[in-house]
């Protein structure tokens, strides 16, 4: 089994696909890179499934193991750029169901209702992520005054009362945390990434 950082040959015996990531890991931050993507003889691997490589659970049998490593920058940026347009998709779609529950649609409501909750769900993930890479100290970068730590726990409460109002069927709490509560969040949800991105372009600018 060959294993390549990018298409270099990583030299060294590993008696299992994790130590070799780990291997590739520290050969990459020595480079001021880290590993994106992992392809076995070609082939995307998905998180989920090198993980269950990695834990033993399934056995690799690739000829060829490839790390792609990227600039931790440019993995942000590109990151936060995917994450905005998904806000933006969160806000058309909560509208949407905010709309069809003003009328009194709750079947079509809550047929739709999950695409955003998905979508908020990633976004939140992408910029716990962003901030780990950054090394933001979440509790003491702020945004209009607002620590992010309570920007993202904010919309996690909000989130729960959407479900809690999905499970008692109640349309007008529903309807005013689509319209109102998450329509608020969304608007500083941006205000963060746009922060985000701020310090990301000073800190490539600056070096």
């Amino acid at each position: 089994m060959r294993i390549l950082l990018d298409d270099e040959l990583l030299m060294g015996i590993y008696t299992d696909l994790a130590q070799a990531l780990e291997a590739g890991r520290e050969q990459a931050a020595a480079q001021g890179r880290m590993i994106a993507e992992v392809f076995f003889d070609g082939r995307l691997v998905e998180e989920e499934e090198l993980v269950r490589y990695c834990n033993g659970e399934d056995a690799c049998e690739a000829e060829e193991i490839r790390l792609q490593t990227v600039n931790p920058s440019t993995l942000v940026r590109d990151t936060l750029s995917q994450a905005a347009e998904a806000l933006q998709r969160v806000v058309d779609l909560q509208a949407q169901v905010g709309e069809m529950l003003q009328t009194g649609d709750m079947n079509q409501a809550v047929s739709r209702i999950s695409e955003p909750l998905e979508l908020w769900g990633k976004v939140h993930q992408a910029i716990v992520q962003c901030g780990l890479l950054m090394q933001l100290d979440m509790q003491e970068f702020t945004v209009d005054g607002v620590p992010a730590v309570t920007i993202v726990n904010s919309l996690a409460e909000h989130l729960r009362q959407v479900r809690d109002a999905l499970v008692n069927h109640d349309e007008v709490a529903l309807a005013d945390e689509l319209s109102y509560e998450l329509a608020d969040e969304a608007q500083r949800w941006q205000k963060l990434m746009s922060a985000m991105m701020d310090i990301l372009v000073t800190v490539e600018t600056t070096g």
